[in-house]
């Protein structure tokens, strides 16, 4: 009995004397600069938009803004005709043309869909606004433009 009181009593005061040495090493903690700005990552920016046609042939245009800080940019454009055909231009804001595509039904007397899907990745994109022209020629279907981006903007 006399030597578990002594082990508990030793093990008491060892635990007593690290707590206060604990205690005691505890430092001030670090202030940073004035002037510090924690890092970041890149902000990512993405939108969808779905557009719907029937019996169309009007040209239309969409734009999407890249500004200077922009790291990379992803266009997809995923379209599905169900009658006739629409080819899909994209243009740099320098008005160069990135690429196009078309989709079209080739038979009539039954029901068709035709699926046509672009995707591009840019790395350090040309800024302002690119234009995405749609081209309907006597076309039903729809078409969604989804693009994401990566932005280092200083706040």
């Amino acid at each position: 009995m006399r030597l578990l009181k002594g082990i508990l009593f030793t093990t008491l005061l060892l635990t007593c004397l690290n707590l206060a040495s604990a205690q005691n090493n505890k430092s001030e903690p670090r202030k940073k600069p004035e002037n510090f700005v924690y890092p970041s990552s890149p902000a990512t920016l993405s939108t969808s938009r779905g557009i719907e046609f029937k019996d169309d042939s009007k040209v239309e245009e969409v734009a999407i803004t890249i500004d200077k800080e922009t790291n990379d940019f992803t266009l997809e454009i995923k379209s599905r005709v169900t009658r006739g055909s629409v080819t899909i231009e994209i243009y740099q804001p320098d008005g160069d043309i990135l690429g196009h595509f078309s989709v079209a039904t080739q038979i009539s007397s039954k029901s068709e869909i035709v699926n046509g899907n672009y995707v591009k990745t840019l790395l350090s994109p040309q800024e302002g606004d690119w234009k995405i022209k749609i081209i309907p020629n006597k076309a039903s279907g729809e078409i969604a433009i989804e693009s994401s981006m990566h932005v280092n903007k200083r706040q």
